[in-house]
């Protein structure tokens, strides 16, 4: 049921199976456990993590208790525990389990064991999400040896550790570098993915996302506009990643100066947003924003009055107003105003 997506159904099995293995063989067997591990993975799978930590944290109490700190199940559920703890965003609290889970299984498997690589890299990319970009670049660096060694250059897990690097090149400002990563990176994933993969897609966006951040708008375009149709055919024309690929698409027409044509593509991307998203949703506020921006930027100082007095409620409500696009909003309502309109420094904060 898991395997076709009816993740529902399959947690609903996965509670009668437990409920028969613990009358059964009692709350601490193995098999019991096993289930109810897998439980918690519909949990998290459907989105509710909350209740998927919780049930890891259950089960980490119970193997701990009957086979081990040490021992590999147990540490599989600390791993989990980890990774639930780091999408709800306590990436300080999720990088110290890492590291008990990284302490534990280097002693129990070795530094070079492929599972204990991949808790190397779970420790660098919370390194990342919390800030320290340069730590995690280094921890990235330190463990990409030792996956080309063990795992070899075009494993899915070496190439994830490439593509990391590049994204705290950028992070840096090497855009060059972090571009040029970003290509073999794309080679390798469409030599043995495939050119539709969404890894060899998600690459692809980032060398063109990078090429847009050293100034070439139009090969940045380019590669973005090349890159729609396979998007569009096999994820579907309102998935998230061919509607940012469009938005993307927009904002380099900005940057080259076609307001008009960008401001076009903002408003044929905006009401599939408002039906996926809602209108109220932060992405949806931003490309509303873009199109009171570019509305400025052609001379609509009215019209584009209009959008922001009208979006600025709603930016109000939803990020609250000291929000730096509520802000941003506001003072271009006064700008128009007070007739002191120039194109705008300000960009919204997630469009940054």
């Amino acid at each position: 049921m898991a395997a076709r997506g009816d993740r529902a159904g399959a947690e609903d099995e996965f509670w009668y199976v437990f409920a028969a293995r613990q009358r059964t063989l009692g709350a601490d067997h193995p098999d019991t456990l096993a289930t109810r591990f897998a439980i918690a993975q519909e949990m998290a799978a459907r989105g509710d993590h909350a209740g998927a930590e919780d049930e890891f944290r259950g089960v980490f109490a119970a193997r701990q208790r009957t086979l081990g700190a040490d021992h590999l199940d147990t540490l599989a559920t600390r791993f989990a525990i980890a990774q639930e703890m780091a999408v709800r965003g306590d990436h300080s609290g999720a990088e110290m389990e890492f590291r008990h889970v990284l302490a534990e299984q280097t002693r129990a498997l070795g530094r070079d064991h492929p599972d204990t690589l991949i808790v190397r890299f779970a420790i660098a990319q919370e390194m990342a999400a919390r800030g320290d970009h340069a730590g995690a670049e280094k921890a990235f660096q330190d463990v990409l040896p030792h996956m080309h060694r063990k795992l070899g250059a075009d494993h899915p897990d070496t190439l994830a550790t490439r593509f990391a690097i590049a994204q705290e090149m950028a992070v840096r400002g090497d855009h060059a570098g972090a571009e040029d990563g970003f290509r073999a990176v794309f080679a390798a994933r469409q030599r043995t993915l495939g050119p539709d993969h969404p890894d060899t897609l998600i690459a692809r966006f980032a060398i063109a996302q990078e090429t847009a951040a050293r100034g070439d708008h139009t090969r940045a375009e380019n590669g973005f506009r090349g890159m729609l149709p396979q998007l569009q055919r096999t994820l579907g024309a309102d998935h998230r990643d061919t509607l940012a690929t469009r938005f993307a698409i927009a904002r380099e027409m900005a940057a080259r100066g076609d307001h008009t044509g960008s401001e076009k593509e903002f408003r044929d991307v905006l009401p599939h947003l408002e039906r996926k998203l809602g209108r109220d949703h932060p992405v949806t506020l931003i490309l509303w924003f873009s199109i009171a921006r570019e509305m400025t930027a052609r001379g609509n100082y009215a019209g584009a009055e209009g959008e922001f007095l009208d979006m600025l409620p709603h930016l109000r409500r939803k990020l609250g107003p000291d929000h730096p696009d509520t802000l941003a909003a506001a003072e271009w309502i006064d700008r128009i105003q007070g007739k002191t309109v120039s194109f705008p420094s300000e960009v919204p904060a997630a469009d940054r």
